[in-house]
């Protein structure tokens, strides 16, 4: 098992890279733009959305925490 928080990012780094690998090698992803995984990170939290730059500080109130 994974003993620490560092030993289960680099096995999501991997994991993420065996997969992204294995859908371009199968081809599914000839224009490089249908498959992407953002992040796999246990200690990243990715946003998405389609916003305005002055958008997003509405949208996300904790962007605006200092804390």
């Amino acid at each position: 098992g994974l003993r620490s928080r560092d030993e289960l990012e680099r096995k999501l780094l991997e994991v993420r890279k065996q997969v992204a690998y294995g859908v371009r090698g199968a081809g599914y992803n000839d224009d490089n733009d249908s498959f992407y995984i953002c992040s796999l990170s246990c200690k990243t939290l990715v946003y998405k959305g389609q916003l305005m730059a002055p958008q997003v500080e509405t949208y996300f109130l904790d962007l605006k925490d200092p804390d």
